[in-house]
């Protein structure tokens, strides 16, 4: 096999993984982040207090928000409005959970708002320490797609690391250590 070249050189590699890495660790780390983040509220409420609460208002929101070149995508989230008392202090709240992830179609949020009819009674989970923080339900929705999007992000700086390390030895190096590899399996 002929030695097809290199195609890049030593310092050509090193900038392009130093720029990857520069661009993918701290989407990387923000993303985990946020799982983290939001794993972390939901370990700490589940030794919340709770009061009982009485429901305001419950509907679907509407909201626009910017999507890339396309313009603007549309997404429906339910909002419930409560009013609850803590030690003789009302207060009123609006988170369901600790996150709310929006659909392009109204029914998965039309099917939370219909577990909090509106003068209906619910328990109302807070912070001791702040009881105006304060959460209907004690969990995150399960956000796979974040997970999806480490893996994605972790996977291309792999895969980019590993491309420049076999540019920068030259396919004809990676095709001949291949063929030696070959040679060297037991004939079946």
């Amino acid at each position: 096999m002929g030695d097809l070249g290199l195609l890049f050189s030593g310092a050509t590699a090193l900038i392009m993984i130093i720029a990857f890495t520069c661009v993918l660790v701290p989407l990387i780390g923000f993303f985990v982040y946020v799982i983290w983040n939001r794993q972390r509220q939901v370990s700490a409420s589940q030794s919340w207090p709770t009061t009982p609460g009485t429901v305001l208002s419950a509907s679907v929101e509407l909201r626009r928000s910017r999507s890339g070149r396309s313009g603007y995508s549309r997404s429906h989230y339910p909002v419930v409005v409560y009013d609850y008392e803590v030690r003789g202090q009302r207060y009123q709240g609006n988170r369901i959970g600790f996150s709310e992830i929006g659909t392009g179609w109204p029914g998965p949020a039309q099917q939370k708002i219909a577990r909090y009819p509106v003068g209906g009674m619910v328990q109302v989970y807070y912070n001791p320490l702040n009881p105006a923080d304060a959460v209907l339900e004690r969990s995150a929705p399960g956000n796979p797609f974040l997970w999806i999007i480490v893996i994605v992000l972790a996977a291309s700086l792999i895969g980019t690391i590993c491309f420049v390390v076999v540019m920068t030895a030259g396919i004809g190096a990676l095709l001949q250590m291949v063929d030696e590899f070959v040679r060297q399996l037991p004939n079946q």
